[in-house]
């Protein structure tokens, strides 16, 4: 397909990291979006064509979300030590056809 342009990406991430207590309290948040413009997609053709598929520039799509993570040290002795990790994650996709 002579028509065929390349896929535009573009990302945005923010993100900030905390660390409190020396070091026992640990956090961390981060937003990020990500575009694609012009997704190669393969298209199904018309028989008539003599093509069962062609690829085109036929999708968008956005990808956006915030990821929440953080650890507590519980104990740190000589040779061992308890922490506790938690994570979050909540994301949300858009695709255009």
């Amino acid at each position: 397909n002579p028509s065929l342009k390349p896929e535009l990406k573009t990302e945005t991430e923010f993100g900030v990291d905390l660390r409190l207590l020396d070091d026992r309290l640990a956090l961390s948040v981060t937003s990020y979006q990500n575009q694609i413009d012009d997704m190669l997609i393969n298209v199904s053709k018309s028989p008539s064509t003599g093509y069962d598929t062609q690829y085109m520039n036929a999708a968008s799509m956005e990808n956006n979300g915030l990821e929440l993570d953080g650890s507590f040290l519980l104990m740190n002795q000589d040779d061992q030590s308890v922490t506790y990790f938690s994570i979050g994650l909540r994301t949300k996709i858009r695709l255009r056809i």
